[in-house]
């Protein structure tokens, strides 16, 4: 009799074979990770998540989230080894690897609880209308197909197949039903809390896993809405969790879109330098007026602003928002026309010097209307 295996073509088989060997180091380490009786259920989750179907233009790494999660094993390797794409910053490179030398256990147990809720939060697309399902009803649309049932077993072209004969265009892992939304980095974590030995950092990289997909660009106070609240080694973690969730989620042509990440990082970047910023210039004698116009079109530009850009920004900052301060022979002669032709009387004059030289901010204040006069004598004799 021949054997089946000769009548399955060969790239066919190659990518069963390819599959397989994925799965059984996937579920190696699962084993080695998460021991004994106490983990069995936990167990059973991740081995269905290996079977959670990827649909669309996010997730062309397989068919099958067991492919995604491969994907995070080695690029968490990568950064272990610090291995990096040329795109990734220096400051940001030494963030991720600390992250992953922090804690190695919470990390291993972060790439199979991550998506452990994706199952629970199916959304499959058929053309324009998308259909929220739970994990029983996808299984049984499976069951009702052949090209389906070879799926439940695993056959990553069957499931093409499948989804090219009902029409299914996309899966997505968040559910809106009216008052209901189901996002399964949220889902999961809240399930997960419950558990034993979960690390608090891990817990909260879970939840804020797809953050990235919020920032089209550098957004300081994007970050601090999302992040501001955590603690150091928690803010770590989930620029890690994000950076491999990215790297391990292939666009159609094959490659990870890094823009997101990089929007991510580069606010994260400069929050951080923005925090240092004002603590260089903390007791600084600057203009109040001018200073907060300034640190506001710096906080909220799209600009980077990185460690080694600190010098420059604290340089520019203080010479933008320096006190006034007036050669008072200069503003004297400057002013005496203005004595001369009535627009001052002389104790105006005398008043102004005095302002001028202990108080020079508040000229604009002491002399309101007649500004428009003192303008261009003041501006002449400005150190």
């Amino acid at each position: 009799m021949r054997d089946v295996q000769e009548f399955v073509p060969e790239n066919e088989r190659a990518a069963a074979d390819t599959r397989k060997a994925r799965v059984d180091r996937l579920r190696t380490i699962v084993a080695d990770i998460f021991l004994g009786e106490e983990h069995r259920e936990l167990r059973e989750n991740i081995e269905r998540s290996f079977a959670v179907p990827q649909v669309g233009d996010y997730h062309n790494e397989g068919m099958f989230m067991d492919s995604h999660l491969g994907l995070i094993v080695e690029s968490i390797e990568d950064v272990a080894k610090s291995e990096f794409p040329a795109e990734i910053s220096p400051g940001i490179r030494e963030v991720l690897t600390r992250a992953v030398r922090r804690d190695p256990e919470s990390v291993k147990k972060y790439v199979f609880l991550h998506d452990i809720s994706k199952a629970d939060c199916l959304t499959v697309k058929f053309g324009e209308e998308e259909r929220s399902v739970t994990w029983d009803e996808w299984q049984a649309m499976l069951s009702a197909s052949e090209h389906g049932r070879k799926a439940l077993a695993g056959d990553e072209q069957a499931l093409r197949d499948f989804c090219k004969e009902q029409g299914v265009t996309g899966v997505s892992y968040f559910q809106n039903e009216g008052e209901t939304k189901r996002q399964h980095g949220k889902v999961g974590a809240e399930e997960l809390r419950v558990a034993e030995g979960m690390d608090a950092a891990m817990l909260a990289a879970i939840e804020s896993h797809e953050v990235a997909y919020q920032f089209q660009g550098i957004k300081a106070s994007t970050y601090e809405k999302y992040f501001g609240e955590m603690a150091d080694d928690a803010r770590d973690f989930a620029l890690l969790a994000s950076y491999v969730d990215t790297m391990a989620s292939l666009r159609p042509d094959g490659k990870p879109d890094l823009v997101n990440f990089l929007a991510l990082a580069e606010s994260r970047e400069k929050s951080e330098s923005l925090a240092a910023l004002q603590r260089r210039l903390d007791g600084a004698k600057l203009d109040k007026q001018k200073f907060e116009r300034a640190w506001a079109a710096l906080r909220n530009s799209s600009e980077p602003l990185t460690a080694d850009m600190l010098a420059e920004a604290e340089s520019k900052l203080r010479m933008e928002c320096k006190l006034a301060g007036y050669d008072i022979a200069k503003l004297r002669d400057a002013v005496e026309p203005l004595v001369t032709n009535g627009t001052l009387t002389e104790e105006e004059r005398d008043r102004l010097l005095a302002v001028a030289e202990t108080d020079p901010q508040n000229i604009g204040r002491a002399f309101g209307p007649k500004m428009r006069f003192l303008s261009p004598a003041l501006k002449q004799a400005q150190t």
